[in-house]
């Protein structure tokens, strides 16, 4: 669901029409206990409402309100891992691309929405790939230990890994993906795609799983630019009408980094664990 108004909400103004969502039972989904989540995103030309996933172009120094709604929801978290709560707002000042997710829980169940925050124009690397050396680069590889895990329902997209990559060198470095392994007990079946991005609004995708053994490869282009970072997201799309999996396990870990740069890093790099549900 997405919604686009003509002019843009202040802070005071976008918590009235949270309100009024609330009351609203379609956009509450008042009929029935569902978990759900909305996002609300706010700015100079006009406001955004929507379920699921969705980038929204911003302009540098505007300010961008993103608010969220966790429907029929318990408990909630950021990005980050840290506790929200389940009704909010943060007040951005747009100084770059980022994705900002909200994930939601109540019992066993867990929804996630997400709103990828793009400047309008920027362009995810200002070098010229066909410049690169394909050797390049040094690339220092580590993990962010901010997944919980927990219960993952049939159909969810549950993130598996945040991995800081960063080029430590004065030249550019290129990144052509990562390699996992499912080192838990579930079926690999049941992981239809894997959705990837960065912090920085770039290396966006969604790519179909094609496991060999417990082994899947994970296209990811990046140019990494000189004396940068970036924190790249892996997500696991599970498939809708699995079964017979419930308490098996999901543990994907990232087993290599795909690049001809010199490499330093402790790997396997350590996933998160999820609990099949379903």
């Amino acid at each position: 669901m997405t919604t686009i108004f003509s002019r843009a909400l202040s802070a005071p103004l976008i918590l009235l029409f949270i309100v009024g969502l609330l009351l609203t039972p379609t956009a509450a989904q008042a009929a029935d206990d569902d978990l759900g989540c909305l996002l609300i995103t706010s700015t100079p030309r006009g406001y955004q409402v929507f379920e699921g996933s969705k980038e929204v172009e911003i302009r540098t120094g505007e300010r961008v309100i993103l608010a969220w709604i966790g429907i029929n929801a318990e408990s909630g978290k950021d990005r980050e891992g840290k506790a929200i709560a389940t009704i909010g707002l943060r007040i951005l000042n747009a100084e770059g691309s980022g994705s900002y997710d909200f994930t939601f829980e109540k019992g066993s169940d867990e929804v996630t929405c997400t709103a990828e925050l793009q400047i309008a124009g920027q362009q995810t690397s200002t070098v010229d790939v066909s410049d690169i050396d394909e050797d390049a680069g040094v690339l220092s590889v580590s993990s962010i230990p901010l997944l919980t895990g927990g219960v993952a329902a049939r159909g969810a997209s549950v993130p598996v890994a945040y991995i800081k990559v960063e080029n430590t060198s004065s030249e550019a470095a290129l990144i052509n993906g990562f390699t996992l392994v499912q080192n838990g007990s579930a079926d690999t079946d049941v992981i239809t795609s894997f959705a990837t991005n960065d912090d920085k609004g770039g290396s966006r995708t969604t790519v179909t799983s094609d496991f060999d053994g417990n082994e899947v490869y994970v296209p990811l282009s990046a140019v990494m630019s000189p004396r940068s970072f970036r924190i790249f997201t892996l997500k696991s799309n599970l498939s809708s009408s699995a079964s017979g999996e419930a308490g098996q396990t999901l543990m994907l870990d990232v087993d290599s980094i795909d690049t001809g740069a010199d490499v330093y890093g402790a790997f396997p790099i350590r996933g998160t664990t999820w609990r099949l549900g379903f």
